[in-house]
């Protein structure tokens, strides 16, 4: 940022690569023309100009700077108050090197490794010698930016729930563009069963018409309010089944029992019911051929008296 709307005049470049000009454009000019230096970055792009301020610039037109080769001595031109006649030469003895403020740009987009899409609301943090500077997160696009120090090392972490997180490491050297991806974590917790995902756990029992949790069955269902808190926005359906003995009509009402007390039983371990749906399906989706009036084992109609947990809002999950 060299240039602004208003006068930039008398450039002059010293040994070092510093410009020093005059310009009547920055807010914190002292008077009309103030005299600025600046750099140019390793990538060309001009650093914020310094203004030399008092004594070097005044309440007045100040301007003309000159530098000579390897001293600390100069020349400028001013019309301030106190001069021989209108715009009078003054020489600066002491002139100190200025000190630039040396800010650059570090950004990037967040993607998905599974699926290439951007991931938004992912927590990106930047460190310098392993102290936290900063903690932004990405936006709808999975943009993230930050602005650093010039030519210092940087850490940068990446992290989301169930993707594994992404560090990089580099020397802001300029505008740079760092591009992050996550990889989701390998899941157990979910399986694919007759083109639904459900819970990965073993099915719920029941004896033969009860509706009551068995004790064996405590761990597993355990495992579900587990898994319920990792992902609290998760949406579960409870789907209870019968075997094919007894009334059609008994079933129905004894599954929605056996779903009823498995919703009971989560209810009391913390979940809240907005993210459980219990339905009783009776003896209408059998696991084998054990229908009604065929002979089978106990084991066989076992099978079918059985609990499962759909996932109702899978996207939730992450991968």
């Amino acid at each position: 940022m060299v240039n602004t709307s208003k006068k930039e005049m008398f450039p002059f470049i010293d040994e070092n690569n510093v410009l020093y000009y005059s310009s009547n454009g920055f807010m914190d000019s002292r008077g009309e023309l103030d005299i600025y230096a600046t750099k140019a970055n390793n990538q060309g792009n001009y650093l914020k100009p310094i203004n030399l301020e008092f004594p070097i610039n005044s309440n007045k037109d100040d301007f003309a700077f000159v530098k000579q080769k390897g001293k600390n001595t100069g020349y400028f031109s001013s019309n301030r108050k106190g001069g021989k006649g209108d715009d009078d030469i003054y020489a600066l003895t002491e002139l100190q090197s200025p000190k630039f403020s040396c800010i650059e740009t570090i950004e990037g987009v967040v993607t998905n490794a599974k699926n290439k899409k951007p991931l938004s609301n992912t927590s990106v943090t930047i460190y310098y010698n392993n102290t936290e500077l900063e903690t932004v997160l990405t936006n709808n696009s999975g943009v993230y930016s930050f602005k650093v120090d010039c030519k210092k090392k940087y850490k940068i972490v990446a992290a989301k729930q169930h993707f594994k997180e992404s560090i990089k490491y580099l020397d802001s050297t300029g505008n740079l563009k760092v591009n992050m991806v996550l990889t989701p974590e390998e899941n157990d917790h979910f399986i694919n069963v007759r083109n639904q995902l459900m819970l990965n756990i073993e099915p719920i029992y029941f004896d033969l018409a009860k509706a009551t949790i068995k004790p064996e069955s405590e761990k597993e269902l355990q495992k579900v309010a587990d898994i319920m808190k990792k992902y609290p926005q998760l949406i579960i359906q409870i789907k209870a089944h019968t075997d094919s003995r007894g009334r059609d009509d008994f079933n129905y009402i004894l599954s929605d029992k056996r779903a009823n007390a498995v919703l009971v039983w989560l209810l009391k371990k913390g979940i809240n019911r907005q993210r459980i749906l219990a339905i009783g399906f009776g003896e209408e989706q059998l696991l084998n051929d054990c229908k009604n009036g065929v002979k089978c084992t106990e084991k066989e109609h076992l099978k079918n008296r059985r609990t499962e947990f759909v996932i109702v809002n899978p996207y939730v999950i992450g991968n």
